[in-house]
């Protein structure tokens, strides 16, 4: 299994080292052992520590802030309150008893059942610059068709708002993108905090007696898109972090290659408790044990969010 390098805090070459390893032999391992620890510290600090690019949607409460997933955060390219559609999808035959189209992350999906068959294609949303380009490739697999909004022909395909699978069958399903920036912003990269002095409209409002008044429905749509970079790049991952990483994976190294049905053991003076060594990784205990000394590392960048409107 490879290591996934977007979420691991150290690497094979830093493990093999703090382990003492010059050989190959358990490679596999602690690169699994790696992942899971990254995964792990990530859960307790509250965010991922490896710089990456996000694209999120966030609800707007018409308060002044919102708090971004990840931190710190370096950059923010692009803030949305709006979706604007760009294209229709249509499966122009009455041969299905349904067809659906879907957006995902990184994919736009059709489907359709006929004769009891399904039959799936699946374009990949990265293949395509643009809008329009999508549309052709839409549009070669008949009877799929593609319609696409002049002014928006030019956009990004992998720009399109992720969407659930929508009914297509000989009506037209829209695909959108998100519209109309938002300036005037204020960012707190350590914190992730986005401070609109607007404050941050509803997605969704109720109109009650003819606009006078206006009552959030409860269920808003998420209508703040944020794309942003967050993170440490790898050279700058502060160095506790990636020390309380190699502990884990040290501590996970040496217990499994003890006997999985042992709790614990006592030679001479030495004991071994196994669950007081894993209740304690993440116990913010203060004592001099590895599991202490992982929780103490990690203290400082743990992230902790007090909500203000």
């Amino acid at each position: 299994m490879a290591l996934d390098t977007t979420k691991s805090i150290i690497s094979l070459g830093e493990a093999k080292t703090y382990l003492g390893f010059t050989d190959t032999t358990n490679d596999q391992l602690l690169d699994m052992l790696i992942g899971q620890a990254s995964v792990l510290i990530a859960k307790e600090l509250g965010y991922n520590p490896i710089s990456q690019s996000y694209k999120e949607w966030y609800e707007g409460e018409d308060g002044f802030n919102i708090w971004l997933e990840n931190i710190p955060v370096t950059s923010v390219d692009f803030i949305s309150t709006d979706r604007e559609d760009v294209a229709t999808v249509k499966y122009d035959s009455t041969d299905a008893s349904y067809a659906t189209v879907e957006v995902t992350a990184n994919q736009l999906k059709l489907r359709k059942r006929v004769n009891g068959a399904v039959t799936a294609n699946t374009l990949v949303l990265s293949d395509y610059a643009t809008i329009a380009l999508l549309d052709t490739a839409i549009d070669a697999l008949t009877p799929w068709a593609c319609t696409p909004v002049d002014s928006f022909s030019t956009w990004a395909a992998s720009s399109l708002i992720r969407m659930p699978a929508q009914h297509a069958n000989n009506v037209s399903a829209s695909l959108s993108v998100p519209a109309d920036p938002e300036a005037d912003v204020e960012l707190f990269p350590e914190t992730g905090r986005l401070y609109n002095w607007r404050g941050w409209r509803y997605g969704k409002w109720d109109w009650l007696h003819g606009g006078s008044g206006r009552v959030g429905l409860g269920d808003n749509v998420r209508n703040v898109y944020v794309e942003y970079v967050a993170g440490y790049t790898r050279e700058n991952i502060p160095e506790p972090i990636k020390s309380a990483c190699l502990e884990l994976v040290a501590l996970t190294f040496n217990l499994s290659k003890k006997d999985g049905s042992l709790a614990s053991e006592t030679i001479g003076d030495y004991s071994y408790s196994l669950a007081a060594t894993m209740g304690s990784v993440f116990g913010s205990t203060g004592s001099n044990t590895t599991g202490g000394m992982i929780a103490m590392k990690l203290a400082p960048y743990v992230r902790a969010i007090l909500r203000t409107a």
